[in-house]
């Protein structure tokens, strides 16, 4: 972290509406603690169930209570505006940072008002209703998390001025993510020390292909390829409901012993450690962040070829691509790692070399500091 020498810094306001942390607001955390605090002096609006203050301590921290933009919520909304005018007003605000266009709609009324720039930050696809109602034409910079999700949402919202817009790719913080020794946790989850681990980390809902994880496992199992199968992740957004589906599910197939779901876990780093590969059977994925996590720690994927996973690496270096949403490509692909084990090591190590060439914290928060400091001259 860099210390401040001066009071040229621009007062950053950051926005996050989320209620819970997910990628967005993990790239978040890292921009807060990466960023030039010479140059910006940070201040985050975030929603307090997401717990966000006991992740960053190199910012001023504003809990905000962020309503559906409805009628019925018409006080809520009022007390809204009147937090955001204050916090802008009392701090003397010089540029503001969006994760996601949520907050939009009721930060860019205010940034107009005090002609204060806007730089949107977008990590999934958005709609172009959805686009048009949070107002994000006055935004002075469009940031997308890789160039496949900039180009579909500007397929389908043409309107988007493209010399506002710009790609920077997610990143990861190496000093968290790196390979280390998992022995101890393969023993704490129960895991035989002499299978390979394959796993899928994520949020458990269907486009991240969990259903077709077990079906694969299923046919390793009866073509006598032998591992073990862990499942990383919980289903929040529908309170267990897919979770039962998918365990319900794992019994059908007769999975019982050899697929162990972990649920929500704090240590992905050992996790992503611990597994000999990872698969990303997604049908869609903007990005693919648990792609480069795994990678970082010298585990190799299996990943379905969508979205900006395929920015990541190319086939048959440092991972492989399936067909998505296609039970047999994804077996195919699986199943090709443990008849070559002695191409499996090398891709280990590749993986690992890949992510530090390219996908490094800092490298992504210099990226964002060049456009915010661009716009703050424009003002």
């Amino acid at each position: 972290m860099r210390k401040t020498r001066d009071r040229k810094r621009l007062n950053l306001l950051i926005l996050s509406s989320s209620s819970h942390v997910a990628g967005g607001e993990i790239n978040l955390v890292s921009l807060i603690q990466t960023i030039d605090q010479e140059k910006f002096l940070c201040h985050l609006a975030y929603h307090p169930l997401s717990r966000m203050d006991e992740y960053i301590q190199e910012a001023k921290l504003f809990p905000v209570q962020w309503v559906q933009y409805e009628k019925k919520n018409i006080v809520r909304i009022v007390y809204l505006l009147l937090k955001l005018y204050l916090i802008i007003f009392k701090e003397k605000i010089h540029v503001i940072y969006s994760n996601g266009v949520f907050a939009l709609k009721y930060i860019i009324p205010i940034a107009r008002l005090f002609n204060i720039p806007v730089l949107v930050d977008i990590q999934s696809y958005e709609t172009d209703v959805s686009l048009r109602w949070s107002g994000i034409k006055h935004a002075r910079r469009i940031l997308f998390c890789s160039n496949a999700l900039m180009q579909e949402v500007m397929s389908h919202s043409p309107w988007l001025d493209p010399n506002v817009c710009f790609a920077i790719h997610n990143a990861v913080d190496l000093n968290l993510f790196f390979p280390r020794d998992t022995s101890l946790l393969r023993k704490e989850i129960g895991l035989k020390s002499s299978l390979p681990i394959v796993g899928i980390v994520g949020q458990l809902k269907k486009i991240k292909g969990q259903e077709l994880f077990l079906k694969m496992a299923q046919k390793m199992t009866c073509n006598g390829i032998m591992a073990q199968y862990i499942i990383v992740g919980d289903d929040n957004v529908q309170k267990d409901a897919y979770t039962k589906k998918l365990k319900l599910l794992s019994s059908e197939l007769h999975l019982d012993g050899q697929v162990r779901f972990l649920g929500y876990r704090k240590d992905i780093p050992d996790i992503m450690s611990l597994l000999d590969l990872l698969t990303v059977p997604s049908l869609h994925e903007p990005f693919g962040r648990v792609v480069v996590e795994a990678m970082a720690c010298g585990t190799p994927v299996v990943a379905s070829r969508v979205g900006g996973i395929v920015e990541i690496f190319d086939n048959g270096d440092g991972g492989l691509f399936c067909i998505p949403n296609d039970e047999d490509s994804l077996y195919e692909k699986v199943s090709y790692f443990f008849e070559n084990k002695d191409w499996w090591e090398s891709q280990k190590k590749r993986a690992v070399s890949i992510v530090r060439e390219r996908f490094g914290h800092q490298a992504r928060t210099s990226a964002i500091e060049e456009h915010l400091l661009a716009i703050a001259k424009k003002r």
